[in-house]
């Protein structure tokens, strides 16, 4: 399989847009149930090759609740077991905003997680972590 071919779920769209920064932009409303979330961690494992990786979600205007699974699978994501370095959500609405904000104070995920409201100051944050961490990238 091309690696950086797009992967098309019923959910989201995923692709590598360089090195380092896997893109998803979700698709539709909808609540993230334990086998979206495995699908998902599937598809990000399959693009980044185990390599170090941000993933940069675009909420694209789409609800979306998490369960309480797969908070506690995106929680337990981090650097050293997994390669992801950072993760940056796009976000337009309050509704999502609140739910993010919710998952962060409660399970403290272990990969630094910042909510933003347009693609470029996510990925200039990304681009400062990678930086930090002394990876090549555009």
């Amino acid at each position: 399989m091309d690696s950086k071919l797009p992967i098309i779920l019923p959910f989201a769209e995923l692709e590598l847009v360089d090195e380092h920064i896997i893109f998803i932009k979700i698709t539709r409303n909808m609540e993230m149930s334990e086998e979206m979330a495995h699908q998902l961690k599937s598809a990000v494992e399959s693009l980044s090759q185990q390599k170090p990786h941000a993933v940069l979600y675009d909420l694209n205007h789409y609800h979306v609740l998490l369960t309480n699974i797969a908070k506690s699978m995106a929680g337990t994501r981090n650097f050293t077991k997994d390669g992801l370095f950072a993760r940056a959500l796009i976000v337009y609405s309050l509704d999502n905003k609140l739910e993010i904000n919710h998952f962060l104070k409660r399970f403290n995920p272990e990969t630094p997680t910042e909510i933003f409201s347009n693609i470029p100051e996510a990925r200039e944050w990304i681009r400062k972590l990678r930086e930090k961490l002394n990876l090549s990238g555009d």
